[in-house]
């Protein structure tokens, strides 16, 4: 017999490694770097959902930008029904793809902690290079977020992480 000590009480899962930036200091744009562009099949996740039973805290994120993968919002609508109602399920984002619908539908389908990234808050005192981060960016995805929360009865955390 199987008891929630038996599962972990921490996930973090790479959805994909893809990324809709390329910021220079990223390690996937590193010289040398060989990491592929993929994203986890829906199998492989569905597979892992009897793990998810004691979870106190799923990530998913990882190098990639997790709001690319084409599944995301099915993902965490899943999470949320396999993992125990006071789990967090979280991510971490630019921001650049938060549009207000989107926001809504993460908060609708479960999600509960996003925290976005900021590279520099220098912005206006230098020219940025084509494809890095933005604080603009991260600006607008906060707005967005934020209008979702105040919509919901649920609990949603919303970070900020300089990079």
């Amino acid at each position: 017999m199987t008891s929630q000590a038996d599962y972990p009480h921490k996930v973090y899962l790479e959805l994909t490694t893809r990324c809709n930036l390329h910021c220079s200091m990223c390690v996937k744009y590193a010289p040398n770097s060989c990491i592929p562009e993929n994203d986890m099949e829906m199998d492989v996740f569905k597979r892992l959902l009897p793990s998810l039973a004691g979870v106190e805290t799923l990530i998913l994120n990882g190098i990639g930008e997790s709001l690319l993968h084409p599944h995301l919002m099915e993902i965490i609508r899943l999470a949320d029904r396999y993992t125990p109602t006071s789990a967090t399920i979280g991510l971490q984002s630019n921001g650049a793809l938060i549009t207000k619908p989107m926001a809504d539908e993460l908060l609708d389908r479960g999600l509960n902690t996003l925290c976005l990234s900021v590279d520099d808050f220098d912005e206006p005192q230098r020219k940025k290079v084509a494809g890095e981060h933005s604080i603009r960016i991260v600006e607008k995805a906060i707005k967005h977020l934020n209008l979702a929360r105040a919509k919901t009865n649920g609990r949603f955390t919303l970070g900020v992480e300089v990079v």
